[in-house]
Order: structure tokens, then C-alpha cells, then sequence
């Protein structure tokens, strides 16, 4: 849904106040009232905007690097007060200059100085804004805007000069006056710094309407439901749809309860103020304000957010504010549509496991408890602990309700577990019968079905000791609470130290652990019976833990996270060590292994409709959405049949019209952008063609990995135009017939074909016409055709009879609805030269011709007379 600005209270009275100034009437304005709170959101811009058309030059189209002077009429939109009605187009980069806006602008000093205007319904009252880049030619060049009624003189609104050293932006207001509903807009050429007035004042990018109309929209990706813990990313976009652009545009959006934004994801300059949790921006690439939006033109912003752990079970609703500013200086304050992101219930379940006691003598026996805690937010679902009794350790007694053993595993059943509830398993353990001091550990887990945000807390390991009189001895074990994970996982690691001996304490106790290459520790902590305390991290993990009694174990629990560059099958193994004082020094090992998914997002972009034979940009975005790193990435995009590329982004190759890019590894939140270009057959069709990315890495969602766009290509019809007589001399009265044939050379089929005949011709009456296909239109006289397929031919038979003496010659212009790739054999003409026919009627101008004509003939005879006699003489 799209939301657009409502004027307020404050902007109807300004209207209010322009329209009675603007009709003659006084009016004081002692206070003016304003709505403090954000309009809601509204659908549509008022219907059709008072807005110039083709304000950049950019119809008809010309040729690339060239000028053309073009006939006001071929200019959509345009005329000029040029006497011959030519307009001079320039194109990038003719001469070394660039368009200020697309590729083509005007110059004002045509083939004259001269002025170019356009005449638009206009509302009186109503305030129109105008803006527009000029630049000079040569030196210092100077225009002004006159607007007015047409037919009245105009009035000057702004005069200004620029120099050749680049375009400059000029912006102005103007009021309709009253009862005047067709307005006149100029834009004439005073001076020009070459003294020459065909040289001067370039003209580019004119918006001239009704104030600036910004719809925004907000939508979120990805959508549906998102669980704690995952990332989504807002999308604002604003359009203007009014008739003149924006002089600024501010964006406020707080963030809702239950998300933590993402620092440095903002794609837009602006800041984020977390005592208030608002983000305000511009939504533009440039730092500096003011944000202009032309009329129709679309922009887009981005940014992240984290979901955290409040936001179980509710739904995450988010909306932002718009401030428009148009031309006017009216800002207009307004609410985007609000999208929604379901967060289904998460919870936090935590185990706990110990022996007490955890020495016993041999065959003895010790009491295992098992404490298990939901740590909220949620309700936990089906929670279930196992654990694995160590060979030679038994259940003695009866299980607790709701716990089971098979083959030595201990499973029990806790159900549906509210936030902040804990449940206690008590279970009698047996040791066997052993000659020597023999120690075990073990480790329990605990599992839901409902979404677990936090892993570390699954395991617990604690540490029995069968104890004979014996000097100290370590026992040491290690596990990882996720063995198999994905680059750029978090997981685990605890080390459990057990002291079996039965008398002695072993002192000065240190754990220490390596750091495997490819894993980053985020923390590490130990616990003891008696103590706690955190471990130092450098290359090494080192817990100074100090005591441990006989029979009492020590914990070390380290959290860290892979690097999401490891390639797929990597395994992580490094080594615990436990020393101290007078006793044994033994080590233990564990091994992560490393899979990999890497999910990138490909987008594909380009315009909906093109001419043929121009060139036709694409961006292909592919951004690497994570967890790992993606190896080898490749984009391929399969070109449709006809278009061919002449700019390719860099590493990149086109055979057998498929463009391939390579784009080497990218990283988590990576972004390759690949821009090229392609130029479109002249035959012109529709086109769809998908771009696809490939990773050695596997995908998490393969939907993501291709794109398509579909392109309308007019196609280009070459039309020729021949005209004949039947004869090359006549005489007055005589019947001459002409032949018209228009073919179309292709390559494509054209549409809306006319041929325009010079009927204003004098020396002929037009007797008939009888065109092969089509009509003739009976005001103009043109030959309406229709469409022509390619190679097709037509002709038009006009009988006419010759009525004065003299040249006449008659000449005929085809066009169609289609770009012409050859204007030099659009033109055709034919020439008959007519003379008298005996003695004309008295009183006509072929009789006065005539008449002089005898008159001259017997004056040169009796010259020829009086000469003979001279001589004979």
C-alpha cells in the first residue's frame, strides 16, 4: 500500500490567500492554523498534475554524440518563435558537453535566438512551480522565463546567466491569475556569449507544474513469520507523482518494541538515536541536504533490524513518517503504511547437572540430579532430557515419573514448560565394584520443540569419582554442544576436570585450552565446587582455578563463533589441558566439523520499454544474505537472441549470448553490483531473460539465486517515398496523374503510417485520388494508411489538371508511429512544367502572359527587319 501527504489546515489558507491575491482582493492573515500530528495515510496524488511534457529533450530521439535541428512539430510538447520552427537537439557528449539530466538537451539559439514555450490547462489561483539547468556555450549566456496568457506579451519571472563552466539550477514560483486558464510558458534567449545568435543557451531538465505530490511505501524482507534472533530489513520508498519536484524530503521512523536496529545498515545518510530508538534520514546518496525528487522519479532506502527476545509470540508492526517539502516550501507530515512481522514463541531451556555426592567408594552409590529450567520468554514445548550412564554406572531404585532408561540412556519427559518454571529429577546412581580409583563423566542435555535462541545452556557435564586411598588425580573430558554447525555458527565448548582421588587436593590447578584457526572466542568461564571465576583469552585459553578437593570437579565453559569464511567439510580440533601441582597433567580433544550455506539474493533491473537500436542499461545486485562465506560465485544471464552487449561489467565474458561474471568469494552482507550495457535490435520484440548466481557453497534458498526482466523493443521501420507524373510538361487544361509509393524497408513493421501531401501547391485542381489501402482524411488531405508490414508496398493515384502556367512542383512526406532510421528517403517530389494552350480567355492572367508573349515575338521581328536594312545599306 502507498501513502501520500494530505495538505494541512495551514495549506489550504496559504492556497486560500495566493487565489485572493492572485484575484485582485486584499486579505490579512493574523493567524494561521497547522496540524502537529502526522497525517493518516492516504492512496493517491490529486488527479492529473499540471506538468510539462518532454522537460528533458528526450523525444524524438537522435542519434548519439550529434545535433539535429528538428521541426517543432516532431518535438513533443515543444514549439518555438523561431520563424523557420526548427529546434536544435543536442546529444551526450556532443562538442564535450553532457546532458544535465538523460541524454539530450535543447539549445535556445537555434538557427536564431528564439524562445521555446508550452501551453497548459491551468487553474486560476493555482501556484505552479518551475525549475530548470541551463549553461552557455560560449563565455556568458543569458535566458529568461516569461510567463503568461498566450497571445499577450508575457511577463518576465526570472533572468539569469551561467557560463560554459557547468549547468546551473534556477527554481522560481508563479501565481495564475484570475480567469486565466491556459497559461503560456517561455523559455527565451536573451544573449549569448558568442555574439552569434545561432550559438547560445543550453536548456535541460524543466519540471514546470503543480507542487510536488510524495507518495512513500514501507515493506519488510523477509516476509512472514521471523523467529528471535534473525535479521530483517525495512524498505521505504518515496515518489513523487506530482507536477514538480521536491525541495526536501525527512524520514522519521521509530522502532518498535521487540527489535534492536543494526548498526551500519542504514543505506541513506542519517543518524539513529537509540534514547528515543528513531532513525531519521534522507533518502538520498548524497550527505547533504536538501533532497530533490523530481516528478515520477522513485527512491528507495534500506535498513536492519535484529529481533530480540521480547518479542515472542507478538507481532513486530512498524510504520515511518514522512516530512515532504515542495516547491512551495510547504512541508507536509504523513504516515507510511505499517508492515508486520509475526515472531512465533521462542524460549530458553537450560539443564544442570551434579553428583552428590560426586566421590564414593567402589560399589557405592551417589544421587543424580537433573535440573531443568525454562529461561523464557516463551512457553517451551515438549521438553525432553537425556542422558547417556557411562559403562559400569546403573540406576538403582525406581525412576522418578515421567523418566525411562534404554540401553543405558535416561530419558525424561518434562512436557510444556511456562517462562521461569524449573523441574528437578532426582535418580539413585550405582558405581560397580572396582581395585583402583576409577572416575566418569557424563552429560546430560535438554531439548523443545519450540524455537531454542540459546544452545550454550543445552549440556551440562558433571563428574563422579569411585575413590580408593590414592594421591590426587585429574581426570579431564571434553565435548562441543553443536559437533556439526555452519560457518559462522555460534556453539560451545565445556571441559570437565575431575580430582578422583579419595584423600589428596590437588592445588594450583590451571585448565588451559587452544584456540582452534577459523573459531573466535566471544567468552570462557569455569566453576568449581568451592569457586568461579572467568578465563583469560589470548591465543590461549588459560583458567587459573586453583583448589580442587577429592572427588570435586571443575567446569570451564567457552562460547564462540566459527568464521564464516571456513569452506564446507573444515574440522575444528583443538586440545584441554589440566595440570597441577605433584599430579598428572591429562588432556582431552574435541572436534567441530564445519558445513556451510551461504543464501545469495539476486536482483536483476531495467527499464520496461525501449527503441530499438539504443542502448539499454541493466544492474544485476547479488548480495550474500549468510550465515558462511560464499565460495566461487558466478552470475550467468542468458541474452535473448538480437541484443548484444557493448559494455560489460568487469570479470566479465559473453559467449554464445550468455554473459558470464565471475565474483570470486563473498563475504556475509557482501554486495557486487554489475552494471552493463546492450544495444536492441532494430526489429524491436519483447525480451525476458534471467540472470542466475551459482556458489560452490550450498544455497539455503535456491528461490533467491535468479531474477528476470522483460523488456518492450519498438521496433524501427525504414519508410521510402517515391512520387511520379505521367508527364514532365503540360499545358493548361491538360490531365497529368501523379503515383505516390510508400514501402517500408524494415527491419520492423510500422504503425500509424500517414503520408502528408503539399496540397497549399498552386497551378493544380485535384481531380481524384485512389489509394491502394487506407483513406484519405477529407480536412487535411493527407493519405491515412494504417500499418505496413515489412517489404510491404502501397500506392495512391491523384489525377489533378494543370490551371496556371509555370513550375509546379508537388512533393509528398511519409511518417509512422515508429523511429526511422533513414529521414533522407522519407521526402519525394515530382515537377511538371505547364504552359499555354492557344488564345486564353480575355481577362486572365494566361492570356496577359500570352499577350506579352506575341507582343515581344513582333518586336523582335521588326528588329531583325531594320537591321538587314542597316547592312544592305
Amino acid at each position: 500500500m502507498r501513502s501520500t501527504c494530505r495538505r494541512s489546515t495551514g495549506m489550504i489558507r496559504l492556497l486560500t490567500a495566493l487565489t485572493l491575491v492572485a484575484s485582485g482582493l486584499a486579505l490579512t492573515i493574523t493567524s494561521v492554523a497547522t496540524n502537529s500530528t502526522p497525517a493518516l495515510a492516504a492512496t493517491t496524488c490529486p488527479p492529473s498534475p499540471s506538468q510539462l511534457d518532454n522537460g528533458g529533450f528526450e523525444a524524438p530521439v537522435i542519434p548519439n554524440n550529434s545535433y539535429r535541428l528538428v521541426n517543432e512539430n516532431a518535438v513533443p510538447g515543444w514549439s518555438t518563435t523561431a520563424t523557420d520552427k526548427q529546434i536544435e537537439l543536442w546529444s551526450t557528449p556532443f562538442n564535450g558537453v553532457t546532458a544535465f539530466e538523460g541524454r539530450q538537451f535543447a539549445e535556445l539559439n537555434a538557427t536564431q535566438a528564439s524562445a521555446l514555450y508550452q501551453d497548459l490547462p491551468t487553474t486560476p489561483g493555482q501556484t505552479l512551480t518551475w525549475s530548470l539547468a541551463h549553461r552557455a556555450r560560449q563565455g556568458t549566456d543569458t535566458m529568461r522565463v516569461v510567463i503568461g496568457s498566450p497571445g499577450a506579451s508575457g511577463v518576465e519571472n526570472s533572468r539569469f546567466s551561467d557560463t560554459t563552466a557547468g549547468w546551473g539550477r534556477h527554481t522560481g514560483t508563479y501565481v495564475v491569475p484570475a480567469n486565466q486558464t491556459i497559461t503560456r510558458f517561455a523559455f527565451e534567449a536573451v544573449s549569448s556569449g558568442s555574439g552569434n545568435p545561432t550559438i547560445g543557451n543550453f536548456l535541460d531538465d524543466i519540471s514546470f507544474g503543480t507542487p510536488a505530490c510524495v507518495l512513500a511505501t514501507k515493506s519488510v524482507t523477509p516476509e512472514g513469520p521471523r523467529n528471535v534472533g534473525d535479521t530483517v530489513t525495512y524498505t521505504i520508498g518515496v515518489e513523487n507523482e506530482g507536477g514538480s519536484a521536491t525541495s526536501d524530503v525527512v524520514i522519521t521512523d521509530v522502532l518498535p518494541a521487540g527489535v534492536e536496529y543494526v548498526a551500519g545498515s542504514l543505506m541513506a545518510p542519517g543518524t539513529y538515536t537509540a534514547q528515543t530508538r528513531t532513525l531519521t534520514f534522507r533518502p538520498s546518496t548524497s550527505p547533504n541536504p536538501p533532497v530533490i525528487i523530481g516528478p515520477g522519479e522513485l527512491v528507495e532506502v534500506t535498513f536492519q533490524a535484529k529481533i530480540l527476545p521480547s518479542a515472542s509470540g507478538t507481532t513486530i508492526a512498524n510504520f515511518a513518517t514522512v516530512a515532504a517539502t515542495d516547491g512551495l516550501g510547504i512541508t507536509d507530515t504523513f504516515n507510511t503504511n505499517s508492515v508486520s512481522t509475526p515472531v512465533p514463541v521462542a524460549a530458553d531451556v537450560a539443564i544442570s547437572k551434579n553428583f552428590d555426592p560426586s566421590e564414593i567408594a567402589s560399589a557405592g552409590t551417589t544421587t543424580m540430579s537433573l535440573l531443568v529450567a525454562n529461561n523464557g520468554p516463551g512457553i517451551a514445548a515438549s521438553v525432553t532430557a537425556t542422558d547417556a550412564l557411562p559403562t559400569g554406572l546403573t540406576v538403582t531404585g525406581q525412576l522418578p515419573s515421567g523418566c525411562s532408561i534404554t540401553s543405558g540412556t535416561i530419558t525424561c519427559a518434562f512436557g510444556d514448560l511456562g517462562p521461569g518454571v524449573t523441574v528437578l529429577r532426582q535418580i539413585t546412581i550405582a558405581a560397580p565394584s572396582v581395585v583402583t580409583a576409577t572416575s566418569y563423566m557424563n552429560t546430560a542435555r535438554v531439548t523443545t520443540t519450540t524455537n531454542d535462541y540459546n544452545l550454550s545452556n543445552n549440556a551440562s557435564i558433571a563428574g563422579l569419582a569411585v575413590a580408593a586411598l590414592s594421591p590426587a588425580h585429574l581426570d579431564i573430558a571434553k565435548i562441543v554442544t553443536r559437533p556439526n554447525v555452519l560457518a559462522g555458527d555460534l556453539d560451545s565448548v565445556l571441559i570437565g576436570v575431575l580430582n578422583s582421588g579419595q584423600t589428596s587436593t590437588a592445588s594450583d590447578l590451571v585448565v588451559t585450552d587452544t584456540i582452534p584457526t577459523g573459531f573466535a572466542v566471544i567468552t570462557a568461564n569455569w566453576h568449581s565446587d568451592a569457586n568461579s571465576g572467568v578465563c583469560s583469552i589470548t591465543t590461549l585459553i588459560s583458567c587459573p582455578i586453583g583448589i580442587l578437593g577429592p572427588g570435586s570437579t571443575a567446569v570451564v565453559t567457552v562460547s564462540g563463533q566459527t568464521s564464516p569464511d571456513l569452506a564446507p567439510g573444515s574440522t575444528l580440533t583443538d586440545t584441554a589441558t589440566a595440570t597441577s601441582t605433584g599430579t598428572n597433567s591429562p588432556t582431552a580433544q574435541a572436534t567441530i566439523t564445519v558445513g556451510a550455506n551461504a543464501d545469495l539474493y539476486l536482483r536483476k533491473q531495467s527499464v520496461s520499454n525501449a527503441l530499438a537500436g539504443q542502448p539499454l542499461d541493466y544492474t544485476v545486485v547479488v548480495e550474500n544474505i549468510g550465515p558462511s562465506t560464499a565460495y566461487s560465485a558466478s552470475v550467468s544471464d542468458a541474452l535473448p537472441a538480437g541484443i548484444t552487449v557493448t559494455a560489460l561489467p568487469q570479470n566479465c565474458t559473453v559467449t554464445n549470448q550468455t554473459m558470464t561474471c565471475a565474483l570470486g568469494d563473498l563475504e556475509p552482507g557482501d554486495i557486487a553490483t554489475l552494471p552493463y550495457t546492450v544495444e536492441l535490435p532494430l526489429a524491436g520484440g519483447t525480451f525476458t531473460n534471467t540472470a542466475t548466481v551459482t556458489s560452490t557453497t550450498p544455497s539455503t534458498d535456491p528461490s533467491h539465486a535468479s531474477d528476470s526482466t522483460t523488456t518492450a523493443v519498438i521496433p524501427v521501420a525504414d519508410l521510402e517515398a517515391t512520387k511520379t507524373a505521367s508527364k514532365d510538361s503540360a499545358k493548361i487544361g491538360d490531365t497529368i496523374t501523379y503515383t505516390v509509393t510508400v514501402t517500408n524497408l524494415g527491419p520492423g513493421a510500422a504503425t500509424s503510417v500517414q503520408v502528408v501531401d503539399d496540397n497549399a501547391v498552386g497551378g493544380l485542381r485535384r481531380v481524384s485520388t485512389s489509394p491502394s489501402i487506407g483513406s484519405i482524411d477529407p480536412t487535411t488531405g493527407n493519405w491515412l494508411i494504417g500499418s505496413l508490414a515489412v517489404g510491404e508496398s502501397v500506392t495512391n493515384t491523384i489525377t489533378a489538371v494543370a490551371i496556371e502556367v509555370g513550375t509546379v512542383a508537388n512533393s509528398v512526406f511519409v511518417e509512422s508511429a515508429n523511429p526511422d532510421n533513414d529521414g533522407d528517403n522519407n521526402t519525394a517530389s515530382a515537377t511538371v512544367v505547364v504552359a499555354g494552350s492557344g488564345l486564353p480567355a480575355t481577362g486572365t492572367n494566361s492570356a496577359r502572359l500570352l499577350g506579352l508573349g506575341g507582343l515581344t515575338l513582333l518586336l523582335g521581328g521588326i528588329l531583325v527587319l531594320v537591321s538587314r536594312r542597316r547592312t544592305t545599306a
